[in-house]
């Protein structure tokens, strides 16, 4: 038979996020987990992106890192800095640290919004190969781990 698991993660302010497992319950065998790439979008058109103060980052990125897990890219955007990661499911990942934000005034935040430079968006729009990111280590497939069943 088959069962589902339904997992919760605390985010560390009282709220979770949750996902859930299936296996054998109905569930096509061709189905993506890939929420962006699945659709034919950028992997970062959805993501999961937590806030983090400069220690919370620091500690994320040094418990990925005692794994082997070096951030995909690290980007300035200006009013934060985002570290951003790769799961085995190929679901982008972000903490994001804020450096000032854009504060209350809409003007001054419209004012910093424009402020940031310019981006190469074909850098963006570039399938990316999971298997080829640096350490990345993708789980086996749903149909390779049944072949080897």
């Amino acid at each position: 038979g088959g069962f589902f698991r339904h997992l919760f993660f605390d985010t560390g302010d009282g709220t979770c996020i949750a996902f859930f497992e299936v296996q054998g319950v109905g569930e096509r065998d061709d189905y993506s987990t890939e929420v962006s790439t699945g659709n034919g979008l950028p992997v970062w058109v959805n993501h999961v992106a937590f806030a983090a103060d400069e220690e919370r980052a620091r500690q994320a990125e040094e418990r990925l890192a005692a794994d082997d897990i070096v951030p995909l890219m690290e980007v300035d955007h200006g009013w934060c800095v985002s570290l951003y990661y790769l799961d085995p499911n190929g679901i982008m990942v972000e903490f994001c640290r804020d450096t000032g934000g854009f504060g209350d005034d809409p003007g001054s935040a419209a004012d910093r919004l424009g402020d940031t430079e310019a981006t190469d968006v074909s850098t963006y729009l570039r399938p990316l190969d999971p298997a080829g990111l640096r350490g990345f280590n993708p789980l086996p497939t749903r149909q390779a781990a049944q072949e080897d069943a």
